[in-house]
């Protein structure tokens, strides 16, 4: 859903699980949860419905061709593939 939602130029609303939080250190992807529970989401709903989603955007560009699917594709088919591997 992540990328998913990258792809669209979507800024996300997302709790700091798994790689959450380093991918939102590279590229801020919309609102970051400070803490997995509902009071935090709801917080962040809130600062998300607040911003202005146009600043987004910029953010969202390195993430977005990092989560490319040609890029991602090409990357999983040359490790898969390798020659000699």
């Amino acid at each position: 859903v992540f990328s998913d939602a990258l792809q669209q130029r979507c800024p996300i609303i997302a709790t700091p699980a798994g790689d959450l939080p380093r991918l939102y250190r590279k590229g801020r992807f919309g609102v970051l949860a400070g803490q997995i529970s509902a009071e935090a989401i709801a917080a962040a709903i809130r600062a998300a419905l607040a911003a202005e989603a146009r600043g987004f955007q910029q953010a969202l560009a390195p993430l977005c061709a990092e989560f490319d699917l040609g890029r991602v594709s090409t990357r999983l088919l040359d490790t898969l593939f390798r020659k000699g591997g």
